[in-house]
């Protein structure tokens, strides 16, 4: 007959593993999800670009400058001004801003995301 107290649940050694791996997932999870969070907020600086004044009324050093500006205001910290591409096209710009994020996790342990985001806008006479 086999008694009651073996049959109780986890060990101590079973609970302090399932807590050590949600530690260690909580913490990847956290360090990774701000990089994208940051990335949803380079998304957000997009959108207002499309939806403030007309693209024509602007030279592609002001949609730069405009974009640089809303990075700096947002404290967008992975993007830098060389990585905003302009192509003009027939009626239409192209903004497209490409980076890549080299987040230190533990020790020499490190994780590359490479992000790319582009948006066309209208270019309204």
């Amino acid at each position: 007959m086999e008694s009651k107290r073996k049959q109780l649940g986890l060990s101590f050694v079973g609970v302090l593993l399932i807590v050590g791996v949600l530690a260690v997932t909580a913490f990847f999870t956290v360090k990774v999800g701000l990089v994208y969070f940051n990335h949803y907020q380079v998304k957000s600086v997009l959108d207002v670009l499309e939806r403030e004044q007309p693209v024509a009324q602007r030279s592609s050093v002001e949609i730069k400058r405009f974009v640089a500006k809303h990075f700096s205001i947002n404290s967008i910290d992975y993007v830098h001004p060389g990585d905003v591409k302009l192509e003009q096209k027939v009626a239409s710009i192209n903004v497209q801003v490409d980076y890549d994020v080299v987040k230190p996790m533990v020790g020499n342990l490190s994780v590359l995301i490479s992000f790319s985001e582009a948006k066309n806008l209208k270019v309204v006479f």
